[in-house]
């Protein structure tokens, strides 16, 4: 039987947010790797990507109109 290669989930690190009193902004932005300032003020709103798919993710703002859904992780 081949090798099958296995997709390897990318996880956060840190503590869960706590349900009492959640963070300000963005809910993972304390352990999120590629947390930028607005994050941690502004909740982000649903962003529509290629395929039905779609992030609530600062990241993601100009991805779409770029074209760079994909590559919008990256920065």
């Amino acid at each position: 039987e081949p090798q099958r290669e296995e997709a390897q989930e990318e996880t956060g690190s840190g503590e869960p947010p706590s349900l009492i009193a959640p963070p300000g902004g963005c809910r993972f932005h304390p352990r999120c790797p590629k947390a930028m300032e607005r994050c941690s003020t502004e909740l982000p709103p649903r962003f529509d990507l290629a395929d039905g798919q779609w992030a609530a993710c600062w990241l993601y703002e100009n991805a779409k109109d770029n074209g760079n859904e994909k590559e919008a992780v990256s920065r």
